[in-house]
C-alpha cells in the first residue's frame, strides 16, 4: 500500500500530554487528535497509510535521523513530507528528541549543568553560518536520495522561516511559499506576544498542532493538489485569520476547531508559562 511519511515537529506530531492530563480528562475516548490533524486527514485523501515520523520540539537532526533510518522503505509510489523546523535547534539528549533549545534543558532543575553547556554552545559556538550549511548539507542529501532512488518529489513544508533561501539549490525537492508559524500567528485576533500567552496559550495552545481545525482542512487540500496537479503549496492565502480570541475560545459553537484535550489541560494548569512564553516568542510572537 502507498505509504505518506510526514517527518516534522509540533506542526504534524500527534498531541502528547502527560499521563495525568488523560487519566481525569472528561473525555475518555479522546484519540488526541489521530483522526482529524492535517496528516491522517491527508493520508486518507490520497489513499495512503500514514507513516508520522514528527516529534514535538524536535530538530532538523533528530528528523533527518528518521529520514535515514526510513530511506530503504520509501518508495517511488510513496509521498515523502518534511516539516522543516527552525535550523538553530540542537538534538542534546538522543532519548530526548523534543529538548531541542537551552531554555528547555533549563525548565528541569535535575539538568541545570546540561542547560550551562547548551547555553554556552548556543551562545559561543552555535551560528548562523553553521546553521546554513548543515540545513544546505541536509537537503542536499535528501535531494540526492530523491533522485537515486526514484521517489516523487519530496514536499518541504517550512514550519518556521528559515535562515537561508534555500528553494532554488534542489531541483529534486519541492518547497511550500510561507510558513505554518505565520499561519499560527494570524489566527489570533490581536497581535501582541502578551495576548497570545496569557489570553491565548495560557500554558497549553488548544489547538491541534497549532491550527485550527478549520485551517487543517485548508493544508490538506493545497497538499493534495500539491501531489495531484503539482500546484505550489502556498501558505500565505486562504486560511482563515483572527478567529482566536478569549472570547472564541469560550464559544461552544468555536470548540469543534480546537483540541477538547488540550483545552481541558490548559484549563488545569497553574500560571506556569514559562515554557510556553518561550515557545510563543519561538514562533515569532
Amino acid at each position: 500500500m502507498t505509504k505518506l511519511y510526514v517527518i516534522g515537529d509540533s506542526f504534524s506530531a500527534i498531541e502528547m500530554w502527560p499521563k495525568s492530563a488523560k487519566s481525569v480528562s472528561p473525555y475518555p475516548n479522546y484519540d488526541f487528535g489521530t483522526s482529524v490533524y492535517w496528516p491522517k486527514q491527508l493520508a486518507d485523501k490520497l489513499g495512503a497509510e500514514l507513516v508520522n515520523l514528527s516529534a514535538i520540539g524536535c530538530s532538523q537532526d533528530f528528523q533527518w535521523s528518521q529520514i535515514y533510518d526510513h530511506q530503504d522503505q520509501i518508495t517511488p509510489d510513496d509521498y515523502v513530507i518534511v516539516v522543516l523546523t527552525e535550523a538553530r535547534r540542537f538534538w542534546y539528549f538522543h532519548d530526548c528528541p523534543g529538548v531541542s533549545r537551552a531554555d528547555l534543558i533549563a525548565q528541569s532543575p535535575s539538568q541545570a549543568g546540561d542547560a550551562e553547556i547548551a547555553e554556552q554552545f548556543e551562545r559561543y559556538i552555535q551560528r548562523d553560518l553553521l546553521a546554513v550549511l548543515n540545513l544546505e548539507n541536509r537537503l542536499g542529501a535528501l535531494s540526492y536520495m530523491a533522485h537515486t532512488r526514484g521517489w516523487r518529489k519530496p514536499l518541504i513544508v517550512y514550519a518556521m522561516s528559515q535562515i537561508s533561501d534555500i528553494f532554488r539549490k534542489f531541483n529534486n525537492l519541492e518547497f511550500s511559499k510561507g510558513t505554518l508559524t505565520d499561519i499560527s500567528v494570524n489566527e489570533v485576533s490581536i497581535a501582541t506576544e502578551e495576548y497570545y500567552n496569557n489570553s491565548i496559550i495560557r500554558g497549553i495552545d488548544p489547538r491541534y498542532n497549532h491550527l485550527t481545525l478549520s485551517n487543517h482542512n485548508i493544508l490538506v487540500n493545497k497538499i493534495f493538489d500539491y501531489f495531484t496537479k503539482q500546484i505550489t503549496v502556498d501558505l500565505t492565502t486562504d486560511f482563515l485569520n483572527t478567529v482566536l480570541s478569549e472570547e472564541s475560545l469560550s464559544d461552544p459553537d468555536f470548540q469543534h476547531e480546537v483540541s477538547p484535550g488540550a483545552m481541558f489541560w490548559r484549563q488545569s494548569l497553574l500560571k506556569d508559562w514559562r515554557i510556553w512564553k518561550k515557545f510563543g516568542v519561538a514562533l515569532g510572537r
